[in-house]
């Protein structure tokens, strides 16, 4: 489930889930059983997730006044930091709150949320096709 407007506040711990793709990542390994038979895997499933914790540092709340020329709505945007490198990043306030489940980042209001939506994510794509 993505972020309510209510989630976001300044103050306020927001997780993202970034969904990564090893396909190009991934070794394969190939071995030779006791009984001769030849088996392989990879070193590393296809998808794998992770969750980072970011806290709501700041926003710019866009206020339009009188007859504009372009006509585009401007969405507010808000600036999360991600603790242990110190680094913000701003995101609209739509990407926050779309929720697209085949997104390669989502955001979630607690770490569980997350975290089951990235194993969910991964346990599906991850099954083989045969």
């Amino acid at each position: 489930m993505a972020l309510t407007k209510d989630d976001l506040r300044i103050g306020n711990t927001v997780y993202k889930l970034e969904l990564n793709n090893n396909l190009m990542r991934r070794k394969k390994l190939s071995m030779v059983d006791s009984e001769g038979n030849e088996w392989s895997r990879y070193d590393r499933p296809m998808w794998t997730f992770t969750v980072t914790a970011m806290k709501i540092c700041g926003s710019i709340k866009q206020i339009v006044s009188g007859k504009v020329a372009d006509g585009r709505i401007r969405e507010d945007q808000y600036h999360l930091n991600c603790a242990p490198s110190d680094t913000i990043e701003p995101y609209d306030v739509e990407y926050l709150t779309i929720d697209i489940p085949d997104d390669w980042t989502q955001f979630f209001a607690s770490k569980g949320q997350a975290e089951a939506a990235g194993k969910t994510y991964c346990a599906n794509r991850n099954v083989k096709h045969d």
